[in-house]
């Protein structure tokens, strides 16, 4: 085989040749895709040698370069006769023709963009020739093809759903990047940035930012040169990135842009204006700033008022770096000391400040039900972003994972994520949000396939006429290399969906987070919630409750049940090798999800038969317990296969104990390493021990911003 990059040739194997014909480009970013192109091309040996080698190309790639005046031309999500400032982002759609020529396919890609070019050769890989660019350490190559996969004539235009796509990497938690992005000295540190940076390149985003945190002002200025290195290799493979910092807020690290006495007396002002340079000077493309003190924690507004005034006026002096600032999920009401009402993200008095609405969990928009955060539903978020499109620049800002005490530190992988979010995209786009944000909280326990479907989601796909459907499982099917037609996968998410989303099964697997286990008047709830805590079923007062226990045991077993027989229909065994690394994650997870609806069902058994109170109940009681253990056992052991078979990036950085740039002193996977929380389950019943202290995992002052 044969690929050449415009008059060069590399030979190293018999074969049909590749054309890459760049001989009308000097773009670096158009060279630096077409040359990774090459590389993955190379890996892969894309089609099958042949007896010779063919005198003339078989597949020559051209591109058809746009003129320096389109990429600064309105496009189809510049607001028409706004009052506001708009992020302008040049149009990066593209078109693929292909026609025959002397029994040569010839393609060539248009865009009025070089990032249109670069996307454009990025999905030609992923979306035609059997590429899966699904995780930022690991890509899927696809096995060699007998011939060339695409017909003519040939038309094929890819466009994208938003503007401005990409993803917040929460390093308020230690997850994988988080010692990546603040220590320039950690090993492999830049190298494991670039890979996400080629990432978001490889599947056509053009954003990324990052939760800041304050001991980066240990070594500032070692810092800042770290970064700017990352930012000017981002902006080079047409990434913008965004930091997100927080005025002054108290919880998780967070670094401050002021300080109050007695860390320093110099003015807020002074303050607002040096830490803003610091940061606009570096290329940054977007502020996030955060103006809250803490979640649910308002007030302060005049000081507030005071501050975003400066900020705003700092700000104006940098016509090149976008404000944003953002919407949380919490009601007004529910807020301690004071309201986020609309002053406090400024978007009322100020709608040069971009806005983000932020969603939580695995809950669409427009879902019945959305119990977490003192909720009903997310209803008023809805019709936030409807008002908020029309006076701001407005991006949705919803997770793919939550991390904390809900999802992969458990660990349950919960697929309905995926309907989630892909209905929200849908939902979105109808509106015309122009930007599209995820909260990205950890990769491993089947997570990436959730920031891949997003990030995928993100464009439409017109071939010949005939516009691409979607639909949440779609690319997870092809990571696992299920066959499109079958429709166990689609089957087992929509089982999931209804059991655990629809009808709050989730309430009975999430273990109590460390504010569900405050006095009354503080445990405001996060996430969702069984109707008690374990622990009160040990007493006489909760005769009633007990009685509820069967039909919920019974649900739990049954539904375990029933998720086995999904699992059994699922075509396991077929692909490539990669593939089927895959499918063990995914069988894994799904099993260890299976476990810990045995394990809860283990623990209100034990509950259930305490509090019968007989000779009898106290054998069963016991039994109950010792068959929670070994359960717990069961999925240690599946737990140990997956750290080391699966996980990405090193045991120690993802599970182990270090001294971390966040509030958690370890990796975001430490409580998965010994089922922490299933443990803490089982003692809590032997014991009746409840509160955020009983073997506790975090440093709650520290978490709260009361200690360094």
């Amino acid at each position: 085989m044969t690929l050449c990059l415009g008059l060069g040739c590399q030979t190293w194997a018999q074969g049909p040749r590749i054309v890459f014909d760049l001989s009308r480009t000097t773009s670096p970013r158009v060279k630096l895709a077409v040359e990774d192109a090459a590389q993955l091309l190379r890996a892969g040996v894309l089609l099958n040698p042949s007896d010779r080698m063919p005198e003339k190309p078989a597949v020559i790639i051209r591109y058809q370069f746009p003129d320096s005046i389109s990429a600064t031309l309105p496009t189809v999500f510049t607001p028409k006769d706004s009052a506001f400032p708009y992020l302008h982002v040049p149009a990066h759609d593209f078109t693929w023709t292909q026609v025959d020529s002397a029994g040569i396919h010839v393609l060539t890609a248009k865009s009025p963009s070089t990032k249109g070019l670069a996307d454009a050769t990025y999905a030609l890989l992923q979306e035609q020739l059997g590429f899966a660019f699904h995780h930022p350490e690991r890509t899927l190559i696809p096995p060699p093809l007998d011939h060339w996969p695409i017909t003519s004539p040939f038309t094929w235009t890819g466009r994208p759903n938003f503007d401005k796509q990409g993803f917040h990497l929460h390093t308020m938690h230690p997850t994988e990047l988080t010692q990546a992005l603040h220590d320039p000295r950690f090993p492999g540190g830049m190298r494991m940035l670039r890979h996400y940076v080629d990432w978001l390149a490889r599947n056509g985003q053009n954003y990324f930012d990052f939760s800041l945190m304050e001991d980066v002002e240990d070594d500032f200025p070692h810092w800042l040169a770290h970064i700017n290195k990352l930012i000017a290799y981002a902006h080079l493979r047409g990434i913008m990135v965004g930091v997100d910092v927080s005025v002054h807020m108290l919880q998780q690290k967070s670094y401050q842009i002021v300080h109050f006495p007695p860390r320093t007396f110099r003015s807020y002002e002074w303050q607002v204006r040096q830490n803003i340079r610091n940061l606009t000077n570096q290329g940054f493309d977007v502020i996030n700033l955060e103006f809250a003190l803490a979640e649910f924690v308002g007030g302060f507004e005049q000081l507030r008022d005071r501050l975003r005034t400066i900020i705003l006026e700092e700000m104006a002096l940098n016509p090149g770096v976008k404000l944003v600032g953002r919407q949380h999920v919490i009601k007004p009401e529910s807020e301690i000391g004071g309201k986020h009402d609309e002053s406090a993200h400024a978007a009322a008095k100020d709608p040069a400040m971009g806005l983000l609405v932020h969603t939580v969990m695995c809950y669409a928009l427009e879902d019945a039900s959305a119990p977490v955060y003192e909720l009903q539903d997310f209803s008023h978020l809805l019709e936030l972003l409807k008002s908020s499109h029309q006076e701001r620049e407005t991006w949705y800002y919803p997770e793919s994972a939550y991390w904390i005490t809900f999802d992969n530190s458990i660990p349950l992988f919960l697929m309905p994520y995926l309907g989630a979010r892909w209905r929200d995209m849908q939902t979105v786009r109808k509106i015309g949000i122009p930007g599209h944000l995820t909260f990205s909280s950890g990769w491993e326990w089947g997570y990436w396939s959730v920031d891949w479907s997003i990030a995928r989601w993100g464009w439409r796909h017109e071939i010949n006429g005939q516009l691409q459907q979607t639909h949440p499982t779609q690319y997870l099917g092809q990571a696992l290399g299920f066959p499109e037609s079958d429709p166990h996968l689609a089957r087992l998410h929509d089982f999931i969906e209804v059991k655990l989303v629809q009808e709050n099964l989730l309430a009975h697997l999430c273990p109590t987070s460390p504010s569900d286990e405050f006095p009354d008047k503080f445990n405001n709830q996060f996430q969702p919630r069984a109707p008690w805590h374990i622990t009160d079923l040990r007493e006489r007062k909760m005769a009633d409750s007990l009685k509820s226990l069967p039909g919920i045991i019974a649900r739990l077993e049954t539904v375990a049940d029933s998720l086995k027989l999904h699992l059994a229909r699922l075509p396991l065994g077929a692909g490539t090798e990669d593939q089927r690394l895959l499918q063990r994650e995914l069988w894994i997870a799904m099993h260890v999800m299976v476990m810990r609806m045995q394990h809860r069902a283990a623990i209100y058994g034990a509950l259930f038969a305490r509090g019968h109170r007989t000779q009898e109940g106290k054998l069963e009681y016991r039994r109950k317990l010792a068959e929670a253990a070994e359960i717990r056992k069961k999925a240690l052991e599946q737990v140990a296969i997956m750290e080391s078979n699966v996980y990405r990036y090193p045991l120690q950085l993802l599970a182990g104990r270090y001294d971390s740039f966040t509030a958690y002193d370890f990796g975001y996977l430490h409580p998965v390493h010994k089922l922490h929380f299933w443990e803490r389950e089982e003692m809590q019943v032997k014991t009746g021990r409840k509160g955020p202290f009983y073997r506790n995992l975090f440093d709650l002052a520290k978490i709260g911003g009361l200690k360094d």
